[in-house]
């Protein structure tokens, strides 16, 4: 299996300063948000010292219900 980091890397995209992010929670969902267009905003009340980089990879966890 492929690992993210490393499918990333095939992109040639530089890993120096990145962090990803696997959104999850409710009313709305991540996914929710983003398909109403307002997933930056959504997920800009997380911002502080855990997003303190230039790119941020944003990830939406999909669960069963």
């Amino acid at each position: 299996m492929i690992k993210l980091k490393e499918l990333i890397k095939l992109a040639d995209v530089e890993l120096d300063d990145f962090k990803i992010h696997c959104a999850t929670g409710s009313n709305p969902t991540p996914l929710e948000a983003f398909f109403d267009g307002h997933f930056e905003e959504w997920q800009g009340v997380q911002r502080g010292k855990n997003f303190q980089c230039e790119n941020i990879l944003a990830l939406i966890h999909l669960q069963n219900s």
